[in-house]
């Protein structure tokens, strides 16, 4: 079965006007996992200090904010009255079940925006702050108790690039603690107690442990340094793991990287524990600072993709942000944005992941990765023309099959001038050596039209390397309406015939129709449609009409696990 992953966008846009080097920008789309790439000091920390003031009133944990440093300033200075300015738009998810209290919030409509403001006041001592709540523009009246309950509902958790992971692991853990004391109810003799506490505690982080464990750590089953005494209890601090030689080690003592990779499954399983909230409590926001720090290769790979699946997941209502100078976590991203300064003041430009990972390397942000390594956790499909990709992309996207990604040759590497058979074929022969370097799970992908001669197939299979049979697919007209036959080369033929019908009826192409026979069309004919009948098919949404497709991107899945024979179900099919 295919595992559809539902997300939590509770936050849909944010703008921010007069936070340190930001003016006024507006983030016109917030993604499960959105990335802020850059250079160093071009502001982005600041788009996740703004978030954190408004959510928790601070620039940063422990940091009251002043604004006469945390306002951004213009030099000259100019009159005009100095104010810093919030306004995060939302959109409740279905996951999102509010108490009585907040029932008004449903009235909305589940979209509204919260604007949070402060400004100087008249003697420059001090600010004063103030919050709204607008719908559609209009302001809501006596919205501002309103605006606090419901920001109560959501947990914003800031992680700096420099947080000390002993230190936030110490201080964690006593949460944790008091977390795990909360579930322990009735008297119980103190030798039970403190059993039950261990057992609760491994329980607890049977998740984090697993993925350090898996991650080659020489540290195993790490748990909470749980007290061995009743009066120890009050003093509960820290985690520890076994050794490889058998032995108990503290957290202070592991490495560091390993301290970093196991403080996020901690924070993960914390955050998302809703039910110690009883209610109070419905999603968390992570704003994290170059989760890369102390990571090497292998657990900056297993992170990023851990932050992408979390914030896929609808069960944890986690939604994250986060900058990075590494490809890898610009990778696992949905939404990005380039981020820059422009005359004092940081510009926050969105960019498709693809280029934004590209340019990144080109002005040496980011190291440099070879492009056929892109999208380390996604299948990454090579189809040979433009229009294939586009159409293959919009039929995954309606049946939930958004994890798989589609490219030319160019529009992968853009290095590489030639598309079609010919031009995939060179770069396969090119590359060879680095295909096998894509996780199982996430192979390279051939998928040649289905005209494609057995001459052809087999280039391009030698082409490949190591499994090729698996991995080099055709695709096969067995899928097609029998009304669509052999004049239609390439890809339209596997389209639903109503979309033919149509546009020869709009005089887009003359079709042949007998009702006898399949429909027939000249090659200019059809090259001239090509993109017109594009546009027809990114509008069909029906699945039953796209059933042809369908097949094609379910053959690929069953190719990717291995069993040719793998029944594969579809939500609403």
């Amino acid at each position: 079965v295919i595992a559809s992953l539902k997300n939590m966008r509770l936050i849909r846009k944010v703008r921010i006007q007069g936070v340190r080097s930001i003016e006024n920008q507006l983030l016109d789309r917030v993604g499960d996992l959105s990335v802020f790439v850059g250079k160093n000091s071009s502001g982005k920390s600041n788009v996740l200090r703004a978030l954190n003031l408004f959510f928790n009133g601070e620039i940063e944990p422990g940091r009251p904010m002043i604004f006469t440093r945390d306002n951004f300033e213009r030099i000259p200075r100019n009159k005009k009255k100095k104010a810093i300015e919030i306004t995060v738009d939302f959109e409740l998810p279905s996951s999102f079940h509010l108490r009585k209290e907040f029932s008004k919030f449903k009235s909305y409509g589940g979209s509204f925006a919260i604007t949070r403001r402060w400004e100087l006041s008249q003697t420059r001592t001090s600010s004063y702050d103030t919050m709204q709540v607008e719908k559609d523009g209009d302001v809501l009246p006596d919205s501002g108790s309103s605006a606090k309950q419901f920001l109560d509902l959501i947990s914003y958790r800031y992680i700096p690039n420099r947080s000390n992971p002993a230190a936030v692991l110490e201080k964690e853990s006593q949460e944790l603690a008091s977390s795990i004391f909360l579930r322990m109810k009735g008297d119980t003799h103190a030798a039970e107690l403190l059993s039950q506490l261990n057992t609760a505690t491994k329980r607890f982080l049977q998740n984090a442990s697993d993925s350090l464990e898996s991650s080659g750590s020489p540290l195993g089953t790490p748990t909470l340094a749980t007290p061995t005494s009743i009066g120890e209890m009050l003093r509960m601090t820290g985690f520890i793991a076994t050794g490889s030689h058998g032995g108990d080690v503290r957290d202070e003592d592991w490495g560091a990287g390993h301290q970093a990779f196991f403080l996020y499954q901690v924070l993960h399983s914390l955050d998302t524990n809703y039910a110690r909230f009883f209610g109070w409590r419905q999603a968390t926001i992570w704003g994290v600072e170059e989760p890369e720090s102390a990571l090497h290769r292998d657990l900056e790979t297993r992170l990023a993709g851990q932050l992408r699946t979390w914030s896929c997941d609808e069960a944890s209502r986690l939604q994250i942000l986060q900058t990075t100078h590494s490809a890898i976590f610009t990778m696992a991203s949905d939404v990005g944005y380039w981020t820059e300064l422009d005359n004092g003041a940081t510009k926050l430009l969105p960019m498709e992941i693809q280029a934004l990972t590209r340019a990144a390397e080109v002005k040496g942000v980011a190291e440099w990765s070879h492009p056929i390594l892109s999208f380390p956790w996604n299948p990454v499909v090579l189809v040979e023309g433009s229009i294939d990709a586009e159409a293959l992309t919009h039929v995954a996207s309606v049946v939930a099959m958004g994890h798989l990604r589609f490219f030319t040759v160019p529009s992968l590497d853009e290095t590489e001038e030639y598309r079609g058979k010919d031009g995939i074929i060179g770069y396969l022969k090119r590359n060879t050596s680095l295909i096998k370097n894509r996780l199982p799970e996430a192979p390279l992908i051939v998928l040649l039209d289905w005209e494609t001669s057995d001459q052809d197939m087999k280039k391009a299979r030698n082409a490949y390397g190591e499994n090729a049979e698996r991995y080099v697919l055709r695709m096969n007209p067995d899928y097609c309406d029998k009304k669509l036959g052999k004049d239609f080369r390439g890809i339209e033929r596997f389209y639903p015939p109503e979309i033919i019908e149509n546009a020869h009826t709009a005089g887009e192409m003359i079709v042949g129709m007998k009702s006898d026979k399949p429909y027939s069309v000249s090659k200019s004919q059809l090259s001239a449609a090509k993109r017109r009948l594009l546009a027809r098919l990114t509008s069909e949404k029906d699945r039953k009409k796209l059933q042809p497709l369908l097949s094609v991107l379910i053959e690929i899945e069953r190719m990717i696990k291995g069993d040719s024979g793998i029944q594969i179900s579809l939500p609403g099919m």
